[in-house]
């Protein structure tokens, strides 16, 4: 796909800008989000169109905040808007303050394309919301960067949706945001007005390095292309004692703990087999996450082939060898009596319960993801 045949939602601005003009306008977006001249959203939308607002979700509208950390409504300094927070402590709902600050509400926010992202319940609440107050929502599309053609993962179980702006989706997806909001307003009946600027020049079967576009960090623990492939299984570490890289070069691209043998680990996943990757013994001291400050060994995970890997397997594989190897070293974080966060990042208990048996959940979690693919036909903006 060559760059100059390529063109996000944002690029074509001078399509709808006319249609625009006496709109007072709002603009969801963070710093990754940029058009193909590397300008940000922000600038060249406050450049063209009456912007009277802006919304920003976990990172910023700049990207210039950690991850996991919560803020208030402020105001820009380079604009002089107001930022109406969406990842603030307590209830986030649209107040009446904030739906009279604008006509419409642009949104320009690139995806992981996995369901761990945050800002996935955000634009359920935003969808449900805005159909409410009768508000109108332009969507500047943009790639999904793990393509959108491959499922994985086992769809979020009832038991585990504690908020009515759960939406259940497998661990990777493949929807645009686009097709995403078109999903979530038609299978919940959120009755919000929706218009897309699709992007052009793009095909599902196509992920992030065939657009020809330099990798933009949307999220601070994905610096790479693999990095954000690989997080699709991985991020399930996170419900464990392990370190899956967290605090090193390479999040997500490295896996161990202090317990683990660095040298038999690497040659019992090399033996595997496992498409698309190579392993190498590897030995580090995170400086965060899991096993902060401590010496760790475990493997180097290799994406040779890309087309080929499959992040969820190589997870499920990994953890049934550290329970093998590690026994009772290993463990499941809980938080709370009875609460496992691994649950609700698998899905469902029976990874946590049956690590074992991780050849049959793979199976399961296969006819989850052919369910799900069939669900999202009907939303499908692209070929």
């Amino acid at each position: 796909m060559e760059t100059n045949t390529f063109l996000t939602g944002i690029d074509q601005i001078g399509t709808f800008q006319e249609n625009l003009r006496y709109q007072r306008v709002a603009l969801l977006t963070t710093g990754s989000a940029l058009n193909r001249w590397m300008i940000p959203t922000l600038q060249g939308v406050n450049d063209r169109l009456h912007l009277t607002a802006l919304f920003g979700v976990e990172y910023g509208i700049m990207g210039e905040r950690p991850q996991g950390e919560r803020f208030e409504s402020y105001t820009d300094v380079w604009t002089g808007l107001p930022v109406f927070s969406l990842y603030r402590y307590g209830a986030v709902h649209l107040s009446r303050e904030m739906l009279a600050s604008f006509d419409v509400l642009l949104i320009d926010m690139p995806l992981s394309g996995t369901r761990y992202c945050s800002f996935i319940p955000a634009l359920h609440r935003l969808l449900r919301e805005l159909g409410q107050a009768g508000k109108k929502l332009l969507i500047l599309d943009r790639p999904n960067p793990l393509g959108g053609v491959k499922v994985e993962g086992a769809l979020l179980s009832a038991g585990l949706m504690t908020d009515e702006d759960d939406f259940r989706l497998p661990a990777r997806f493949g929807l645009t945001l686009g097709e995403l909001a078109l999903m979530m307003n038609g299978e919940d009946k959120l009755g919000c007005e929706i218009e897309i600027v699709k992007a052009k020049g793009w095909s599902r079967n196509s992920e992030h390095p065939e657009t020809g576009r330099p990798w933009i960090v949307s999220q601070q623990h994905l610096p790479r292309f693999e990095s954000c492939l690989l997080s699709v299984g991985l991020e399930l570490m996170s419900g464990t004692n392990l370190s899956y890289g967290i605090g090193t070069p390479l999040p997500y691209e490295m896996m161990g703990a202090p317990y683990l043998d660095a040298i038999q680990l690497s040659a019992v996943l090399n033996k595997k087999s496992l498409p698309g990757l190579l392993f190498n013994p590897i030995y580090f001291t995170p400086s965060a996450g899991a096993h902060q400050g401590n010496r760790c060994q475990g493997v180097q995970i290799h994406v040779v082939d890309r087309k080929k890997v499959q992040p969820l397997r190589l997870a499920l594989e990994l953890i049934y060898e550290v329970v093998r190897e590690a026994g009772q070293d290993f463990r499941f974080i809980e938080e709370g009596k009875g609460k496992y966060p691994i649950d609700h990042l698998f899905g469902s208990n029976r990874l946590r319960r049956q690590p074992e048996d991780y050849a049959v959940i793979l199976e399961d979690c296969k006819k989850e993801a052919a369910s799900f693919s069939a669900r999202r036909e009907p939303y499908l903006l692209y070929e």
